[in-house]
């Protein structure tokens, strides 16, 4: 009896753990240098430039990225240098930090009966997967005090 309880916290700490240790995703910012189907190049804030896997499931702002965007790229390394784009997301400028060659256009204005919005700021991504990996853990005790249970009644 005691190893199954042993055993089953065993696996719930496990559980709760490996997807933890898992998550290695990191964060840059930059300016695009360019931008095809299943890559994009950036230029980071410290003049180096690097390249970006996009795949199905990476999340890109909808049209083409056009060159000389500021972006921000959440991203996973892959094997052999490489990184996978997870999330890029157009980042917003300030009137003092916008480059002087690149235009400014103003926000269209929402006009009373328009079916059409000014696209909204992108929002921080502050999401985790903590409170699920905590509930899993309380489900994986509450299941091993039920087996207990069910196991001293059957003695």
């Amino acid at each position: 009896m005691n190893r199954i309880l042993v055993a089953m916290l065993s696996l719930g700490v496990l559980a709760l753990a490996g997807p933890a240790a898992a998550q290695t995703i990191d964060t840059v910012s930059g300016v695009v240098v360019s931008s095809t189907a299943d890559s994009l190049v950036i230029r980071l804030d410290d003049g180096s430039q690097r390249t970006f896997v996009t795949d199905t499931t990476s999340t890109l702002p909808s049209g083409r990225l056009a060159e000389g965007s500021r972006v921000t790229v959440r991203f996973d390394p892959l094997d052999g240098g490489r990184s996978r784009a997870a999330n890029v997301a157009l980042a917003l400028i300030a009137p003092a930090e916008r480059p002087a060659d690149r235009p400014t256009t103003p926000e269209p204005a929402m006009r009373e009966g328009s079916a059409t919005r000014p696209s909204a700021p992108a929002l921080p991504d502050t999401a985790s997967g903590m409170p699920l990996q905590g509930l899993a853990g309380l489900a994986a005790l509450a299941g091993a005090l039920l087996l207990r249970r069910v196991s001293r009644r059957a003695a």
